[in-house]
């Protein structure tokens, strides 16, 4: 659930179940904001602004306690990383003013050749942003743009690699974006506008890697379903807060009353990692023992594309 850009002197920090906060690291540095965590939730990537004022990708391996650059360049923006199930290696979009522009894969430590696994026309007409990775490593989900319009779709990264993205789901009248593999490889979370506001929905993923037809979770409004380790719990951002709610896998719908975590004058960024507990940003002018409030974006994938990419994204 990445929020807007935190405060310069911003650390990071783990929020237990009952709100209780604890400093995970007192490195303080500009994070911009957090992206998924890997599905084992060891590791989470963090984009961080140097002082060129351009993103770079630095990742928190949480048993190890370790944070560590590693994507940077002087001439180069990195940003929208996705983690594979164990963490070792990394997709993301690399964003220049050269012919470099497009989406790449590379071991996550830095070691080894990075491949390019789709390239980015230089007008922007088409552009990719990996958004999640399936269970069992071999997909990569993005929201792919076209003009001013956001649809899914998916690439394989595992032997044999697709040398083009497939088209999953696309609408010339709304948006579609960031879907989300559940842990099980059974469904994919995703926010969509049909009805004019945004809105969390499911669709089963079937055996020939098409969708089904999507499955509306959230009544009122929502961000894209984000997923417990096991699959049995949905969490997602709305006008409330940071809500969850438990979640049948068999049929793809919530079985209970959806409940608000964290209530929606939140200033934390965070992400849920698989045990339930938050991975968050909290700036230090918000540094307290426990959770008082929680930032909740919506459509950030949408706001983040378009403020990078100029008019249409």
């Amino acid at each position: 659930m990445p929020g807007g850009r935190a405060a310069a002197r911003s650390r990071l920090v783990l929020v237990e179940g009952d709100g209780r906060i604890t400093a995970w690291s007192e490195d303080r540095r500009l994070y911009v904001r957090l992206y998924p965590p890997s599905l084992d939730g060891r590791r989470v990537a963090i984009g961080v602004m140097n002082d060129r004022d351009m993103e770079e990708i630095w990742v928190a391996d949480l048993q190890r306690h370790e944070l560590s650059r590693t994507l940077t360049s002087t001439t180069a923006r990195f940003n929208f990383p996705c983690l594979s199930p164990d963490g070792s290696l990394i997709v993301y979009r690399l964003e220049s003013a050269d012919a470099r522009n497009g989406v790449y894969l590379q071991r996550t430590d830095g070691t080894g050749v990075a491949v390019r696994l789709l390239s980015s026309p230089p007008d922007g007409s088409i552009r990719y942003y990996p958004i999640g990775w399936s269970a069992d490593g071999a997909t990569v989900y993005l929201d792919k743009w076209i003009g001013s319009r956001a649809g899914l779709a998916c690439l394989r990264v595992a032997a044999p690699r697709d040398t083009a993205v497939r088209d999953l789901f696309r609408r010339e009248d709304s948006q579609a974006m960031n879907g989300r593999p559940s842990p099980d490889g059974r469904w994919l979370g995703f926010q969509w506008d049909q009805t004019g506001r945004e809105n969390g929905y499911v669709a089963a993923l079937l055996p020939d890697g098409s969708l089904g037809e999507p499955r509306r979770l959230t009544q009122t409004d929502g961000g894209s379903p984000e997923w417990s380790g096991d699959g049995h719990t949905v969490y997602w951002g709305g006008a409330q807060g940071y809500v969850t709610a438990p979640f049948d896998p068999s049929s793809g719908q919530v079985t209970g009353l959806p409940r608000v975590v964290l209530d929606s004058q939140s200033k934390l960024d965070a992400e849920v990692l698989p045990d339930g507990r938050l991975f968050a940003v909290q700036g230090s002018e918000e540094e307290t023992g426990s959770v008082r409030e929680l930032n909740v974006v919506l459509g950030w994938t949408h706001e983040l594309a378009r403020k990078m990419g100029g008019a249409g994204k």
